[in-house]
């Protein structure tokens, strides 16, 4: 599984990565797909929340809660190019983590 730093781009040709063993936190991705003519998606984010707890996983839409240790599928499959183009990448990248507040775990 690929390991996700803040501000590095992971570049797939898959639709779907894992991001595993996030630290408790609030984390933000940011996915830009790319079709087979090389035109770029503006970018779009998502938010999840890791907390010690164990919280029901809650991905309405795709922003959720998960239990520390447990993966988030990150889910580009909604993607598309306009016809004929069809999508080659999706690049997701970890935007910004946060810390929780001491006081509210």
């Amino acid at each position: 599984m690929p390991v996700f730093n803040i501000g590095e781009t992971i570049t797939t040709g898959e639709a779907r990565i894992e991001a595993e063993e996030l630290p408790v936190g609030d984390h933000t991705f940011q996915l830009v797909v790319e079709d087979d003519q090389g035109q770029r998606s503006d970018p779009d984010r998502v938010r999840i929340s890791v907390r010690r707890t164990r919280p029901t996983a809650i991905l309405a839409g795709p922003e959720g809660t998960v239990e520390l240790g447990d993966a988030s599928t990150l889910d580009g499959t909604g993607s598309s190019a306009v016809e004929p183009a069809t999508l080659s990448s999706w690049e997701w990248t970890l935007q910004s983590s946060e810390e929780p507040n001491p006081d509210n775990p």
